[in-house]
Parts: C-alpha cells; structure tokens; sequence
C-alpha cells in the first residue's frame, strides 16, 4: 500500500485495474486488491480442512464446557474452545484412509494435573435419571475430598448436551444426574467425567473421561 502525501493524480479515485485509489485524512492511498491464488490445495490440506471442520462440528455444542474445562488463570488468554478444538484434532480425530474419522471416545472436555475420576460406573435408574458412582479416591495423589464432579453428558445424533457443573463431592463417590427430555434417552449419550478444584487463581481440572455411549 502506498500513501502519497502530494497528490500528483488531482481528484482521481476509485478501482484501476487490480488497484484501488482512495483519500484517507487527506492523504491519497494507492492499494493493490487481494489476488487469489489459481493453485490447487494439495491432498495434506484438503484433509486438514476436513478434519477441522469434523472436529469443530462436533465440538461447538459443548462450547461453554469446554471452555470451562480447558479455561486458563487468566481469562483474557483462556480461548478453552480453541485449546480443546486443537487436543481434538491430535488425539480424537484419526487418519483412516486419507479420510479424517472422529472418536468421541477420545474427545476430552477437560485437561488438568487433578486426579481423574477412578473405578467409573454409570446406570439407568429411571427414563431420564442416570446415576455415576466412583472410587472416592481422595487419598491418593494430588486430590482432596472436596473436589467437585463435572459431568457433560452429550448426544452427537441431536447435537443436545446436558451438565452439571458443580457436581457432588469427591468423597461422595455418587451423582445423579436428572435429563430434562423425556422419552428413552439409553444409549445416546457420551458421559464424560472429570475432577477441578477450586483454587486462588481459579479452578483446576482433571483430565477428562469417557464412558462412552450409554
């Protein structure tokens, strides 16, 4: 871009070409339009665009979990979204073929140095109550009793999501967590589980865990 402080052109202004002329604070500005690029995207990058978009698609309905589960300190540098779209891309989005496949199995909603949910059971207990036990594990590395459950409960084939923050205790070892649809909701949705604690510079989780669909 070129700003011309005595303007040479008089009053022209406008599209020339690939060129755009125009006065900005008095001064004439000369600036070249975007060209496109005539080259094909290779196979590695149509792949990657493919597999971002697998992965985003399947993530944006958990938005606010994640980006809880994954928020930083500092809330002005978290981007919780970003940083869990990108753990997907590497660990749950696999190459099968040239084709980008996605495992919800190995989507994480959370990512932390807090001991994760140990012995995980999960059942019915009714049309839209589902009841999680664990291990109340408090005595084993860095976790305490007063650690709180997350849950984030999410059916990919509705794209609804369910969950409940501020879970029960660790050493309870037992959450239920009530459904607000009726009708039989066994067999899609994926549970996953995680620890944070509550600390001076905010919360601190545990790697997430996936039953799986149940």
């Amino acid at each position: 871009m070129a700003i011309i402080e005595n303007n040479v052109l008089g009053s022209i202004s406008g599209k020339l070409g690939n060129t755009v002329i125009y006065k900005r604070k008095g001064k004439l500005v000369i600036k070249g339009k975007p060209v496109k690029s005539s080259v094909a995207p290779s196979e590695k990058q149509l792949y990657h665009r493919a597999a971002f978009k697998l992965a985003q698609d399947f993530l944006v309905p958990m938005r606010a979990e994640l980006e809880l589960g994954f928020a930083k300190p500092n809330p002005a540098q978290s981007q919780g979204f970003n940083r869990a779209l990108s753990v997907a891309l590497k660990t749950a989005v696999l190459n099968e073929a040239g084709s980008p496949v996605l495992y919800p199995e190995k989507v994480k909603t959370s990512e932390g140095d807090l001991l994760g949910v140990e012995s995980p059971q999960v059942q019915w207990v009714g049309g839209n109550l589902l009841e999680v036990s664990w291990s109340p594990n408090a005595f084993m590395g860095h976790a305490k009793e007063s650690d709180r459950l997350f849950v984030v409960a999410y059916d990919p084939g509705m794209k609804r999501k369910w969950s409940v923050v501020q879970g029960n205790y660790r050493k309870t070892g037992l959450q239920q967590v009530q459904f607000p649809w009726s009708g039989d909701l066994q067999g899609k949705f994926y549970i996953y589980l995680s620890f944070y604690a509550e600390t001076k510079g905010g919360r601190e989780f545990s790697d997430s865990l996936c039953l799986g669909r149940v």
